[in-house]
């Protein structure tokens, strides 16, 4: 376009640093899976998403005394991450089917999986201007502000804090595939994880 004197998108691509990001305060971990190979041993594992080891790698810990942990918990530490059972994210639909209010999938944050509904599409946004429209329903490749609800407090945090609890997938109960992608932008708070506490764990599965 003869109005663009800017960077070529491919050059972008080719030249952006991939680990420029801003850094994540505090160490948390969620829990991939529980390792217990006798009565006497029970060690938790996962990827390490801030603080050491390292960031990114994966790890077994064992914690010093006996707590209720099991896969989509999150041990963490001085992160200021919160529980809450009701976020506004930002979310691209990638499904055929359109979107309504009151939409039930299974939801996947960092290992966590907990069945919630879309409670309200509250703006949808053109994609063209950036404005933000009023709608009920939402169509494939179209991006919304949605208000979204889980059946229980999960640990969650705002995805320019913390992009592991910040992001999520939206999964279609009978089909099992993926409908939408999306980020935390608020959540109404439950109460603050302080030290040593361990969020809560998601229902079990008959």
């Amino acid at each position: 376009m003869k109005w663009y004197n800017g960077e070529t998108l491919l050059s972008y691509l080719e030249n952006v640093d991939v680990n420029d990001y801003s850094e994540e305060i505090g160490f948390y971990l969620p829990v991939q899976r529980v390792c217990r190979p006798d009565y006497s041993f029970r060690e938790f594992q996962g990827q390490i998403e801030t603080k050491s080891a390292f960031k990114g790698q994966a790890v077994t810990v064992q914690l010093d005394r006996e707590v209720d942990v099991s896969r989509g918990s999150v041990i963490e530490k001085d992160s200021g991450l919160e529980i809450s059972s009701s976020i506004t994210a930002a979310l691209i639909w990638m499904d055929d089917k359109p979107l309504n209010n009151g939409g039930s999938f299974f939801i996947k944050t960092g290992t966590n999986l907990i069945p919630g509904l879309v409670a309200k599409i509250l703006h949808k946004i053109d994609i063209n201007t950036g404005e933000l429209c009023d709608s009920d329903v939402l169509i494939k490749n179209e991006i919304a502000i949605c208000k979204i609800s889980f059946t229980d407090k999960i640990t969650i945090d705002k995805f320019n804090r913390h992009k592991t609890t910040g992001e999520l997938i939206l999964i279609d109960r009978v089909t099992f595939m993926t409908s939408a992608c999306g980020v935390v932008e608020d959540y109404t708070r439950s109460g603050i994880i302080t030290e040593n506490r361990i969020s809560p764990k998601r229902p079990k599965r008959n």
